[in-house]
């Protein structure tokens, strides 16, 4: 992965759990190159079509990434708490 310092990852994830469940190697590796990760869960599946909120795409992308007490549907990893 390279992304310029500062820049926010965003990855879409799915809420089903058929075929592969969501794995934690790209918030591993934006984590250890220090940028800030979102994943959003979204409806669907690895072997499937995902359907995923545009505008909690919108809302990460507007507050540039930061965590300002905002509620949202978006988690930094399946594993680690928001």
């Amino acid at each position: 992965m390279y992304a310029a310092a500062g820049s926010v990852v965003i990855e879409i994830g799915f809420d089903q759990c058929s075929g592969m469940c969501n794995d934690e190697m790209y918030f591993q590796l934006a984590t250890s190159l220090g940028l800030d990760y979102w994943m959003i869960l979204s409806s669907g599946s690895y072997s499937g079509p995902i359907t995923v909120n545009v505008q909690d795409v919108i809302d990460i992308l507007d507050t540039g990434g930061e965590r300002q007490g905002k509620t949202m549907k978006a988690m930094q990893s399946p594993n680690v708490d928001a």
